[in-house]
């Protein structure tokens, strides 16, 4: 492998990735070793054939094995039981205002038709990123519509439901309200965007919803030829019920244009731009290295916090001086980027081999963790950068507080007893024990340097005189 474990040592795998794919084939990887097994050059094999790819890395101590904490039996079960889609096809398309500037994820951009992606297969949780760009200088300037998005998404699956039944999954979204839009190849009911070029030839317009497969040769963008067998198609749904359909996704949306950066930067969401940014890294990692991303990611927080110095100029800074606004004061919705910003830089993905991290991952290790982060959904994508941290009550076991800081002030401050940290990849239960109960104060005595003296004896009253023993005699009763 390269430098960093960065470049494959061979393209092997690639292209036997795209050979899955062409298949219907999806790869999984589990990968179980206590020595160097060059993640890196297997990826593009899991990459490729959308299939998923997990380490078992041995943390624990000396002479203690994998097999030990290994959760391989369950994982195998849960990806074999979870929904997949396989023979992916995304075409994105937008009004002429804007373009398609940058994919990210595992996708394969078409070599003959602009715009169109492919996938070799996916789960609910696989997620894909996009960059977009102004078509002209105007940007939405002279617009009088807003700007529209539509998003085609064609995958085979297996399914359980009868025929007659199945749902259909084309639909038009704009601005919240759906129109029942048909995707049977009827002109008449495709979703129509205005502004928008139409399917260039030779493309799938509409695929029959719920049909079974019949033995076809279908000509792929790449060329290349795939053949389905209608006889295992017919013994898959006699012995089991299931069948292999052939479903499309039509989305279409519409947005507002933010009319000032204080809106934009109050509209922004901190866990979507932080996924942005790690596709963004990953591909700078894949030119520059390691070391060049974290720099990039430092430089860009910096360029952040100045910009938003320049759009509220009252904004307090930490020492009185200087450009960038102390975290503090930012608006509600990038509070949290800093934070999220501080621990990826300082995190061990990043920061592996430097004096910021005190627990580095090998080169397998974060070969393994960028492919898991390529294809996690933004929140995903926040809960294994920055940890969350939850506070139960032990005696009714309802939370009482969501969100802690990772520090020691906060477990101190915390209104609860168990503690549950999870990373995405694993969980840390931590259960404080009880407060000892209070003990009663102290009796403090006093103690002179010199002994105090005796008491003197009581004086000796004066005798009273006649008159006034005559008075203080009781008087009787009547």
């Amino acid at each position: 492998e390269g430098e960093d474990g960065l470049s494959p040592a061979t393209s092997y795998y690639e292209d036997l990735g795209e050979d899955a794919a062409q298949l219907g084939v999806q790869c999984d990887l589990y990968i179980a070793s206590d020595a160097p097994v060059g993640v890196s050059t297997l990826e593009p094999l899991a990459q490729k054939s959308g299939g998923c790819l997990i380490l078992y890395a041995n943390r624990g101590g000396e002479g203690e094995s994998w097999a030990e904490s290994c959760t391989l039996p369950g994982d195998v079960f849960r990806q074999c039981a979870a929904p997949r889609a396989g023979h992916c096809s995304l075409r994105l398309r937008t009004s002429h205002e804007f373009s398609v500037a940058n994919a990210y994820g595992n996708l394969s951009e078409d070599r003959t038709f602009p715009g169109l992606y492919h996938m070799g297969g996916c789960d609910p949780l696989t997620t894909v990123a996009f960059d977009f760009e102004y078509s002209g200088p105007s940007g939405f300037a002279e617009t009088e519509v807003l700007p529209t998005v539509q998003l085609a998404f064609s995958y085979t699956t297996v399914s359980s439901a009868p025929e007659e039944t199945e749902p259909r999954e084309d639909y038009d979204e704009d601005d919240g309200d759906v129109s029942g839009s048909d995707a049977r190849g009827n002109g008449s009911d495709r979703p129509h965007l205005g502004g928008i070029s139409q399917w260039d030839e030779g493309e799938s317009e509409g695929e029959s919803l719920g049909s079974e497969e019949a033995v076809t040769d279908q000509v792929t963008a790449q060329g290349h030829l795939v053949r389905t067998g209608a006889r295992m198609t017919r013994r898959l749904r006699e012995r089991s019920g299931l069948r292999v359909v052939r479903r499309i996704l039509v989305v279409t949306q519409r947005f507002h244009v933010a009319q000032t950066p204080r809106v934009l930067f109050e509209s922004a969401s901190a866990p979507v731009v932080l996924s942005l940014l790690i596709h963004k890294l990953f591909e700078a990692v894949g030119q520059e290295g390691w070391a060049e991303s974290r720099m990039l990611a430092q430089d860009w927080l910096v360029r952040l916090l100045v910009c938003y110095a320049r759009c509220y100029p009252n904004a307090q800074t930490r020492s009185g001086r200087g450009l960038a606004p102390d975290p503090k004061n930012l608006s509600c919705s990038l509070r949290p980027l800093v934070r999220l910003l501080f621990a990826l830089v300082t995190g061990p993905l990043l920061s592996s081999g430097t004096p910021l991290c005190a627990h580095p991952y090998t080169v397998d290790e974060r070969a393994a963790v960028k492919f898991l982060y390529a294809t996690l959904p933004p929140r995903a994508i926040e809960v294994a950068v920055y940890p969350a941290l939850l506070c139960y009550s032990a005696e009714n076991g309802d939370v009482s507080q969501l969100d802690l800081r990772l520090s020691y002030k906060s477990v101190e401050k915390a209104r609860g007893d168990i503690f549950l940290l999870d990373s995405y990849t694993s969980l840390v239960l931590y259960k404080r024990a009880p407060a000892p109960p209070p003990k009663a104060p102290p009796i403090l005595y006093r103690l002179d340097s010199a002994p105090s003296p005796p008491p003197s004896p009581p004086k000796p009253s004066p005798p009273s005189s006649p008159q006034q023993q005559q008075q203080q005699q009781p008087q009787p009763q009547q």
